[in-house]
């Protein structure tokens, strides 16, 4: 049972694609045992490997921001075959792409975007009954509640059809406005150095990358690597080290290799 979803997620590991174990719909490693959701994908075989070993007969998870994916759930019982022959009829059809008939009776499409932070995954994206999820059940998987498989539609798999740009319509209707929130600075540092941190802050955030408040400074997902959880830690004392290995220094030093100015 295990090799039946080994193959295929070891598959799609090399188009790029970052895949998790789920159990049934949802990521199977429990909060408990250190899950971090769809976070906990990766691309990596090895560990693929060991975590179908420890998963056994886990349905496929594909992450769709680590794997540069934009994915349309598109459910028919909410209307979202509907929406989108309206969207098509009001701006273009969708060019070809692959898809995939879901174990519930609607689709996922794939397709690419030039820049992934700027689009937010959400319910209803677009309309109701067009979701943009953060990741996706794939085939072969099973439906937990229908018993059926998930399929490539016929001549629209990935290895048969190129995955297709998103046409600028519809990136217009899902692209976000940046998230506005206050950066935390101390007090301590001399005043221009708060406005590089806070600067700093900002524009990875504007980037869309993941913030979390840490001892008086941020852990972010770094922009210099495929930072799947944050690994970027900037403090406004202390400077910034990536732990995985892209470097550290100064604050400063940092603002340059962003192109960040606060002038």
């Amino acid at each position: 049972m295990a090799d039946q979803y080994l193959a295929p997620a070891l598959r799609y590991a090399e188009l790029g694609w970052a895949v998790l174990p789920l159990r049934g719909k949802i990521p199977a490693i429990a909060k408990e045992q250190g899950g971090s959701g769809y976070n906990d994908a990766t691309k990596d075989p090895d560990w693929i490997k060991w975590l179908w070993r420890n998963y056994p007969g886990a349905n496929v998870g594909i992450a769709t921001r680590a794997s540069k994916l934009l994915v349309l759930d598109i459910d028919p019982r909410h209307g979202g075959e509907d929406r989108l022959s309206e969207l098509a009829a009001k701006h273009d059809p969708l060019p070809i792409s692959p898809s995939v008939t879901t174990g519930g009776g609607g689709r996922h499409i794939y397709l690419r975007a030039p820049r992934q932070d700027e689009i937010a995954r959400k319910a209803n994206a677009v309309g109701e009954g067009i979701d943009l999820p953060n990741y996706v059940v794939a085939p072969p998987s099973i439906h937990p509640e229908t018993g059926k498989a998930y399929s490539w539609g016929s001549m629209s798999s990935p290895y048969q059809v190129e995955i297709s740009e998103i046409p600028s319509w519809l990136l217009v209707l899902l692209k976000r406005e940046p998230a506005r929130r206050e950066i935390p600075i101390k007090s301590s540092p001399p005043g221009w150095l708060g406005l590089v941190y806070s600067a700093i802050v900002t524009s990875i955030e504007a980037g869309g990358g993941q913030i979390k408040s840490e001892a008086g400074g941020v852990k972010v997902q770094c922009p210099f690597h495929d930072d799947i959880k944050p690994s970027l830690s900037i403090h406004p004392d202390k400077g910034w080290i990536c732990f995985a290995g892209c470097g550290e220094g100064r604050l400063t030093s940092l603002a340059v290799k962003l192109g960040v100015s606060i002038l």
